[in-house]
């Protein structure tokens, strides 16, 4: 549930006024606040406040397990994945505003660190300022966990070949934010400029599959745009890119169908939005295309 500033103050208010007041409705809601910060700590719902946020009303937790992972939380993994529904549970029955308020009014701020403090304190401001929907934290994660789902479910089908699989896993990716960042980062197609967006395709460099973290998975500069016959090709190994950029070509295609393809062997990605962080991906693909370069020999 989103508040509009004005709805968020008079929500605050009446929360206020209700505790003042020792309404039962809103005693109840404190109470379960409290109740869940037993098994998910005010630190931790304040350190992963946006995670828990985006994961509202998906089956999945990847992003705040990752998220957790990635900050070298010492938890096992069923301490892991309770902390996880629970502090996304808040904000699942709509109590994200309560517990702010309980933090920032009637937790005990010696039992919390500063940093939590002080940050249970922006958010608080944000929350009253805007639509925290629109804020830079949210938008990060914000539709990665539906789109985690649905690949899961592709993966996890039975119904569905291997090639299905690869081809409905492009597509779904190809209506994400991903594509959307991908496509404000290069502005074009990452080889040609091509500017034709409908034809343009979002194409991972180290494959989707192949990922060892969702941070590589939705890695900007894990990320190329490229037309069709480039995408088609670069998917099946036939062409790759080295570290420099230079496009590099199987010996199983000729200048001639090389020619018909619009395929240059001086093509190179843009220079000026190649960077360091696309190398270790470059050189993944690289690898698998040398590799598969020598069995064809």
């Amino acid at each position: 549930m989103v508040f509009q500033p004005a709805e968020f103050y008079v929500k605050i208010t009446q929360v206020a006024i209700n505790l003042k007041n020792l309404n039962m409705s809103n005693e109840t809601q404190i109470k379960e606040v409290k109740k869940i910060f037993e098994h998910v700590s005010i630190e931790t719902f304040i350190k992963y406040f946006f995670q828990f946020q985006s994961n509202k009303g998906t089956r999945s937790n990847s992003i705040i397990l990752e998220a957790f992972k990635a900050n070298n939380e010492s938890w096992g993994k069923k301490s892991s994945a309770t902390r996880a529904s629970k502090g996304k549970s808040i904000f699942e029955q709509e109590l994200e505003i309560t517990a702010i308020y309980y933090i920032t009014e009637f937790a005990n701020e010696n039992k919390l660190s500063e940093e939590t403090t002080i940050k249970a304190n922006e958010i608080k401001e944000k929350l009253s300022k805007s639509n925290y929907s629109d804020n830079e934290e949210v938008k990060k994660y914000e539709d990665i966990p539906k789109l985690i789902n649905n690949i899961d479910e592709i993966e996890l089908s039975n119904s569905l070949i291997e090639s299905e699989k690869e081809v409905l896993i492009k597509y779904r990716i190809g209506q994400s934010l991903y594509r959307s960042k991908l496509i404000e980062y290069w502005n074009g197609c990452s080889v040609s400029d091509c500017k034709v967006l409908e034809v343009l395709i979002s194409s991972h460099i180290k494959p989707y599959r192949d990922c060892e973290n969702l941070e590589e998975k939705f890695d900007l500069y894990n990320g190329l745009l490229l037309s069709p016959n480039y995408d088609r090709l670069f998917d099946k190994y036939l062409i790759s890119f080295n570290e420099n950029g230079q496009i590099l070509i199987s010996k199983t295609l000729c200048i001639d169908e090389l020619n018909k393809l619009g395929i240059n062997k001086d093509d190179t990605l843009k220079k000026d939005k190649l960077t360091k962080q696309h190398i270790k991906y470059l050189r993944h693909h690289n690898a698998k295309f040398n590799l598969i370069q020598n069995s064809r020999d």
